[in-house]
């Protein structure tokens, strides 16, 4: 009596784009699949991408693995995903922060600027008064949405900047503005 036995899996790796892992897509990679008779084939396949997929996340492919013996199921393929930084976002699950750098008019006056999107450009509202540190939120611009899950937003951490001839340009408003203590109530 022969035993029917399912055929073992494989793994391969695959190196992603920080864009690529967030939208999702597909990605050609090729791996060597086992053979009943002990070789290695050389392969090309494509591999779909879900939107979302993180660093160190695996992907399972169905019956992309080593064949089966007397009739069983060949084995599956699993993808070690690796996501290259980005140079601008910062992943925190479905959300995205970058680090917005403003005018220190800009955080006095408030004001609206553009700011970068896995889409594009989008105009983000600074409010009067605002510090360095603040997080600005706008929904739905962070990880598009994957199955029934909303899609994550995107924060911008502010940081103002400071010329560095600000004092010689501004002097006595400076100065004037200096006198209320920010640190007021901070000590009993």
């Amino acid at each position: 009596m022969r035993y029917r036995m399912d055929g073992p899996d494989i793994e391969a790796s695959m190196s992603l784009a920080f864009v690529e892992a967030v939208k999702g897509g597909e990605k050609r990679i090729g791996i060597a699949r086992p053979q009943a008779d002990g070789r290695r084939i050389e392969e090309e396949i494509t591999i779909r991408i879900p939107p979302g997929v993180t660093d160190g996340g695996r992907l399972r492919i169905p019956g992309k693995g080593g064949p089966g013996m007397n009739g069983g199921e060949p084995g599956d393929l699993w993808v070690q995903v690796r996501v290259a930084p980005h140079p601008v976002f910062r992943r925190e699950g479905r959300d995205l922060e970058l680090e917005l750098p403003i005018t220190l008019a800009e955080a006095v006056t408030g004001g609206r600027v553009e700011i970068p999107t896995l889409d594009g450009r989008a105009t983000l509202t600074i409010p009067p008064g605002t510090s360095s540190g603040s997080r600005l939120r706008l929904r739905g611009q962070g990880v598009p949405a994957a199955k029934n899950a909303p899609a994550g937003d995107l924060y911008a951490r502010i940081k103002i900047v400071v010329p560095k001839d600000a004092a010689a340009k501004l002097g006595d408003a400076l100065r004037e503005v200096a006198q209320e203590d920010p640190r007021k109530g901070l000590f009993p």
